[in-house]
């Protein structure tokens, strides 16, 4: 502990030494130059800041651009395929080109599990009519005992 505390003093000390003796040394024109390099560098600061702001503003400003310009373009389009302009609906008519042949198999697809859903409901509206015709023909026919 004592050897940690002895070179921190050491540190401080020469830090003491090195400051008295750059400053002692500095004449009076030395110091007359010093402060106009401050001076102005205090004085010019908030216009480089300002100038550099804007400077940076247009650069940000250009690269969001580009990459907005970059973002329009699919990569169907920089293939030189047709992409289609919005999402077709289930009902409309199908006419797609090769790119697009996933559209035409999901119609076709729609188009089977439609039928299948009729072939579906008219078998069971007939299990359900006949169960009807059998529940009447329960009460209209009177068995012989």
């Amino acid at each position: 502990m004592a050897a940690l505390l002895d070179r921190l003093t050491g540190i401080a000390e020469s830090q003491m030494n090195n400051f008295r003796e750059t400053w002692g040394s500095i004449d009076l024109h030395r110091m007359l130059r010093l402060i106009m390099i401050v001076g102005a560098y205090l004085l010019l600061r908030p216009y480089l800041v300002k100038l550099t702001g804007a400077s940076q503003m247009e650069q940000h400003e250009r690269e969001d651009a580009e990459a907005k310009k970059r973002a329009e373009i699919s990569p169907n389009q920089m293939r030189g395929l047709r992409v289609a302009a919005e999402i077709p609906d289930a009902d409309e008519v199908d006419t797609t080109t090769s790119a697009d042949w996933g559209n035409k198999a999901r119609k076709r697809q729609r188009e089977v599990l439609k039928k299948m859903l009729e072939v579906e409901e008219k078998r069971l509206a007939e299990l359900q009519e006949d169960d009807e015709d059998k529940d009447i023909e329960e009460f209209l026919v009177k068995e012989d005992k």
